[in-house]
């Protein structure tokens, strides 16, 4: 049975969910990131930073929305919006870590750093992460998956859009003024 307190959006399940979530998203692009660093040819860092820097000049909020939005919905589909997110994921902490490596940073400090900055993307990746990590866990305990789909998961959705188009917004200022 159900209970009315595993029905509320915020579930203690969906906390675990979003910790969990958090913690294997910055392990993934801390592990990532430094393995791409370490690995790096310069030519491959070069490449890696000159392509990003000439992204960076065209840049609008519009374009940066419609980039992570796209990289990022297929969260919306259990288990398989994960491996796809995975896969998305690993490319972007290898493009932290070939910067890192041009730059001659410390990959992990960029992957903190980017963090910061991106704060309001990465909360959008977390949330939706952990979405797709608890209706997971209700379909497979057979408590109530397809409930928190039509009652719940509208939220997470909404959240996760707002907060890629405020980050969009955040972010293409700062391109703008050159940071």
């Amino acid at each position: 049975m159900i209970t009315e307190k595993k029905t509320r959006y915020f579930s203690s399940g969906f906390k675990i969910a979003i910790v969990i979530s958090l913690i294997v998203l910055l392990a993934s692009a801390l592990l990532w990131a430094n393995y791409a660093a370490l690995t790096a040819t310069p030519t491959q860092a070069q490449h890696a930073t000159q392509t990003i820097t000439s992204e960076r000049q065209t840049a609008t909020w519009q374009g940066i929305f419609l980039n992570n939005l796209r990289a990022s919905w297929f969260l919306i589909v259990p288990v398989l919006g994960l491996a796809v997110f995975f896969f998305i994921w690993y490319n972007t902490a290898t493009i932290l870590g070939l910067e890192s490596a041009y730059y001659n940073v410390n990959a992990s400090l960029v992957v903190l750093l980017t963090l910061g900055v991106g704060a309001l993307e990465i909360a959008a990746y977390i949330i939706a992460f952990a979405e797709n990590l608890y209706i997971i866990y209700l379909a497979v305990a057979n408590l109530g998956a397809i409930k928190r789909i039509k009652t719940q998961s509208w939220k997470t959705w909404i959240t996760y859009a707002l907060l890629l188009l405020i980050a969009a917004i955040v972010e293409a200022g700062l391109i703008s003024r050159g940071l």
